[in-house]
């Protein structure tokens, strides 16, 4: 419980010192992003870092990647949601207004008069990822670019993200969770059904990355060599699932990148 609050605390000083550049408005981030409908004013924040509007509807933030089953990290989270957002009028804009399968309003949501979305606050917080939304592409760039900054910075999640593939026993451990991963293609299979990606030499430990074909073209497009990934250093995230060994599917390309350019 100490801990959570000292985390909880830590959060709050980070958004006092960041102050105006966390919700400031930012060219980059907004470019392409919808502006959102509105207002609705936050009323609290989730149990999973949902935000509880006043006419009751929750809504959770698109493209964010925001449970890591951490007690000190979903602190950190409440307490910066609670101080950038509880109380304020809030711009929403979603691909899906009929809401998800839980009856959640999903989509990307803006302070009132503010251009920079929450989701890119939470990012460069460090106390959310990047979860690859193809309904909210037009925000991704921005929200990429906040994320490399918390990462090159190891702030809050980038603390122990990405967990290295070598690292079998961590990577079992996200089973069922958003994971960050990052390793060398050990080697590349491609079948009917889709092209696999190993990092290890034993696919029943080894994490293995799968992409099923009707995805590959939208990668391929986005210049990513699947047929030529043997041996280069990779960044990909997911849910990690179990398939006779640990396992990641891709769908969007911004779900995996080459890391560096370093030599194979």
């Amino acid at each position: 419980m100490g801990q959570s609050r000292g985390v909880a605390l830590q959060a709050l000083a980070v958004v006092a010192a960041l102050g105006a550049g966390i919700v400031s408005a930012r060219a980059e981030a907004a470019r392409g992003c919808p502006q959102g409908d509105g207002p609705s004013v936050v009323a609290a924040v989730g149990m999973h870092g949902e935000l509880v509007l006043e006419d009751g509807r929750l809504l959770k933030l698109a493209g964010l990647a925001l449970d890591f089953g951490d007690d000190d990290h979903a602190a950190a989270r409440d307490t910066a949601l609670r101080e950038l957002a509880v109380g304020r009028r809030i711009l929403v804009a979603s691909a899906a207004p009929e809401g998800d399968r839980y009856g959640r309003l999903v989509g990307v949501a803006r302070i009132e008069g503010e251009a920079q979305t929450l989701q890119h606050a939470l990012i460069e917080l460090g106390l959310a990822v990047l979860r690859p939304d193809a309904a909210h592409a037009g925000c991704l760039e921005g929200l990429a670019a906040a994320e490399r900054s918390a990462r090159e910075a190891r702030l809050g999640l980038w603390a122990s993200l990405p967990v290295k593939a070598s690292d079998v026993a961590a990577v079992r451990a996200l089973e069922g969770r958003y994971g960050v991963i990052e390793g060398r293609v050990a080697s590349v299979g491609d079948r009917r059904a889709a092209l696999y990606l190993n990092f290890g030499r034993v696919w029943r430990q080894d994490l293995t990355v799968t992409v099923p074909q009707r995805f590959r073209s939208a990668l391929n497009g986005a210049k990513i060599p699947l047929d030529d990934m043997s041996g280069r250093l990779v960044r990909v995230r997911g849910v990690v699932f179990e398939e006779g060994g640990p396992a990641i599917e891709v769908r969007e390309p911004g779900q995996i990148e080459l890391v560096g350019n370093e030599d194979r």
